[in-house]
């Protein structure tokens, strides 16, 4: 199991606690270890909370989303495609499949 948001947050605080102790007698060799470790801690938080901006994962759900635009992916099946223009692409065929009604709505749908 990796690391979680908490425990990234929980590491970066007990290094400064560390590396701020007013009398801690730790060596050279100790001191640049800590340095180089908390840098990587902060590097790795900074990038936590950038994905955090555009994703959100919870209990049945994962939404992925910048700006206007978002994906959503339910457990149970369900997938949730938003934004102002959404375009479809194939360089092969293109199938689209319904076990029950498919609907297209629009002011007005075009064919060849």
């Amino acid at each position: 199991m990796g690391m979680t948001r908490d425990d990234v947050q929980d590491e970066l605080l007990m290094l400064n606690t560390i590396m701020d102790v007013q009398g801690l007698k730790i060596d050279v060799a100790q001191s640049k270890e800590l340095a180089y470790h908390k840098k990587h801690i902060q590097v790795l938080w900074r990038h936590l909370q950038n994905i955090e901006k555009v994703l959100s994962v919870s209990d049945g759900q994962v939404i992925v989303k910048t700006g206007d635009a978002s994906i959503t992916l339910k457990k149970d099946g369900t997938v949730n495609i938003k934004g102002r223009d959404i375009n479809v692409e194939g360089w092969g065929k293109i199938n689209m499949k319904a076990s029950s009604e498919l609907v297209l709505k629009g002011s007005k749908i075009l064919q060849n």
